[in-house]
This record gives C-alpha cells, sequence and structure tokens, in this order.
C-alpha cells in the first residue's frame, strides 16, 4: 500500500464519518479508525521510511490546510461547505502522520526526561478537552481575534495540562485518576483497598455508557 493512497484512505474514511454519522460518534469512529490502523502499521518499517522521506511535505501541507481552514473560520474568505470539509478532514490526517514523522525524525531514541514526557501523554488526553472548552467560553465573549485568541487558547491549554499533570502525579495514590501507575510498591491490603475505590468510581461510568 502506497503512502499516499493511506492517507486517502484515511481521509475518505473520516469524511463519510463525518457526514454519516453526528455528535460523539464522529470522534469515537474516527479514534477507532486510527487506533486500527496504528495497530496494522505501528510495526511496518516501510510506513516509518515513508514519514521520514516525507517530513517536509507533510510539514508543508499540514501549514497550509491550517492557515486556509483558520482563515475561513474568521470570514476572512467563504469557501463552499464541501471544499472546507475536505480540508478540515485532510489536515486531521495529516496532521496525525505529521506528528508522527516528527517523532520518528527527533525523538527516536531513549532519555530519561523522553521517558517522563511518555508517561504524560495520556494525562494530557484526558485533560485537554475539557481545559480547551473552558478556555475557549472564557474568551469567547472578548473577541480577541484571529491570531490572539487562539494563540491563548493553546498555549492555556498545555500550561493548565503541563501544571494539573505534574501536581497530580507527584501524589502517588492521585496517580491512577490521570491513567498513571503508582510509583511504591503497596502491600496487597492497601491495592485491594485502591482496586475496590476505583471500581466504585468507575462503574456508574461504565453502566452509563453501555447502556
Amino acid at each position: 500500500m502506497s503512502f499516499g493512497f493511506l492517507i486517502t484512505l484515511l481521509t475518505i474514511a473520516t469524511l463519510f464519518t463525518s457526514y454519516y454519522l453526528t455528535g460523539d460518534s464522529i470522534r469515537e469512529t474516527n479514534g477507532l479508525i486510527l487506533l486500527l490502523a496504528g495497530y496494522i502499521f505501528a510495526k511496518n518499517t516501510y510506513f516509518w521510511n515513508c514519514l521520514n522521506k516525507k517530513l517536509v511535505l507533510l510539514a508543508l501541507s499540514f501549514a497550509v490546510l491550517f492557515v486556509l481552514i483558520i482563515l475561513s473560520y474568521q470570514k476572512v474568505f467563504n469557501l463552499p461547505h464541501f471544499i472546507l470539509s475536505a480540508s478540515y478532514n485532510i489536515q486531521r490526517v495529516v496532521g496525525v502522520f505529521f506528528v508522527l514523522a516528527l517523532a520518528h525524525r527527533f525523538l527516536n531514541f531513549n532519555t530519561y526526561y523522553l521517558k517522563q514526557l511518555n508517561v504524560w501523554v495520556f494525562p494530557f488526553y484526558l485533560l485537554h478537552q475539557s481545559i480547551l472548552i473552558i478556555l475557549c467560553f472564557l474568551l469567547l465573549p472578548l473577541s480577541l481575534g484571529p491570531v490572539a485568541e487562539p494563540f491563548i487558547i493553546i498555549t492555556g491549554t498545555w500550561s493548565f495540562c503541563g501544571v494539573i499533570t505534574w501536581g497530580i502525579t507527584r501524589i502517588d495514590v492521585l496517580r491512577p485518576l490521570l491513567g498513571v501507575a503508582i510509583k511504591r510498591d503497596y502491600s496487597p491490603t492497601v491495592k485491594m483497598l485502591g482496586y475496590t475505590a476505583a471500581l466504585i468510581l468507575i462503574t456508574p461510568l461504565a453502566y452509563k455508557l453501555i447502556t
């Protein structure tokens, strides 16, 4: 399978989900598609070599699509809906590949700091959407414009995610709240109490999800 064909296939899949699904179903289905693609290509040497070779092209494509979408949303010019929708979905797929290409080129080694950052990935995933929505809600009435508002939202989301993650992960018993393993080796009794408390906390959410 060629690299361009893979991007086209994933873009078509995201377009279909955007057109035929609504609400959270779009995000959940797209996440499942990318999860399956990750399992298929994670250890594929050809895939990673292509990412490495196409880094500049991915960077330029992502930047052009990003500027196009931002200017369109800010009403600098009006694009037909189907062009905007296609550009947005292509940018989503290209963005994922661009980040993977950057990681493969510049983060393909083991250090203490990289290991710590890897631990922080899941907490950032859990926190970022809630923080982003709160910041958007607070900044929207201020009408800060197409440059200041996105800049504050992006930097603020990263900063708050970092501070909250750093604070919680320094308290061992709170680490599981963000999906991070505890550091100390507790007794079997304490572990059982922890598992029981976690089960009680997640049961209402699990019941809601299955019903």
